[in-house]
């Protein structure tokens, strides 16, 4: 167990990911730097609850001296609060998610698959998508680098973070490719059938 400053986000980030966040400077100088940078952050609800699956996240840049301080996070592992942030800045007892493990089987193959064909669809609609994009052997590191790049809800990549098992995110990560690339082709008509 770990004890961590709890921060929100407005976004959910996954594992793998990066955000830029504004930040006050004295959450910059207090309890993020007491914490030697590192810090759970968590997207609350829209009633100000605070989901107990969060990531932990590192700066990994930062700008400004002033009041406020603009700072690049990246998502480093999911993580379980022993019981729902109290608030901003209020530390809170983490547990992170164990390494995954180095001898599952490689899930990438179907994952770039699908999300080549989502982002087709994507630029079939007139949005821009990168089809060349590159997804790890790793079915964790896959399962949320896929999660990243699709265009979805807070609540529902919040719901992929709380998945428990990578099995599970998996899972979810493929439901979620497979009915938002069927809704893409359904929105296009006949051309995109």
């Amino acid at each position: 167990m770990t004890r961590l400053p709890a921060l929100p986000l407005r976004r959910v980030l996954l594992p793998g990911g990066r955000v830029d966040v504004r930040l006050e400077a004295s959450v910059w100088r207090g309890p993020l730097a007491a914490a030697g940078g590192l810090a759970a952050f968590f997207v609350p609800g829209g009633d100000g609850q605070w989901p107990s699956v969060g990531t932990l996240a590192a700066p990994i840049g930062r700008r400004g001296d002033g009041d406020l301080i603009h700072v690049r996070l990246r998502g480093l592992r999911r993580l379980s609060a022993v019981a729902p942030p109290a608030g901003p800045g209020i530390e809170v007892d983490v547990v992170l998610d164990p390494a995954p493990a180095e001898h599952a089987p490689p899930v990438s193959t179907e994952l770039q698959a699908l999300l080549r064909r989502y982002h087709a669809l994507l630029a079939e609609h007139g949005d821009k998508a990168d089809i060349a994009v590159e997804v790890p052997l790793e079915p964790e590191a896959a399962a949320y680098r896929v999660a990243s790049l699709l265009r979805i809800s807070a609540p529902e990549r919040q719901f992929l973070l709380e998945a428990e098992t990578t099995q599970e995110r998996v899972e979810r990560v493929v439901a979620v490719l497979r009915r938002e690339s069927e809704l893409l082709r359904r929105t296009m008509g006949p051309k995109g059938a």
